[in-house]
């Protein structure tokens, strides 16, 4: 399923299990809730910008390895802005 949000929408929010937002189908408001990890690809073709993400599901007894492995030495995470890829006008 492909989702586009361009003009019409509102409420779009998100939170460490997913995304929501409302959309209008035939100028009925309806509600989408979708999980991250249900997500498999990001595009914003107003740059250019993509990204495709590929999910691997742990084993038994790798989830709290597979935390361990990925943590950031000193506890500390990045973010990346999205605003670093945008046009400059």
């Amino acid at each position: 399923m492909t989702v586009v949000l361009e003009h019409q929408f509102w409420d779009l929010s998100s939170d460490d299990e997913g995304w929501e937002v409302t959309l209008r189908f035939s100028g009925v408001p309806k509600y989408m809730r979708v999980p991250w990890r249900a997500v498999t690809r990001f595009h914003d073709p107003s740059v250019g910008f993509r990204l495709h993400f590929d999910y691997v599901s742990p084993g038994p007894g790798e989830i709290a390895r597979a935390a361990s492995d990925t943590a950031p030495p000193g506890g500390e995470s990045t973010v990346v802005s999205l605003d670093t890829f945008r046009k400059k006008e």
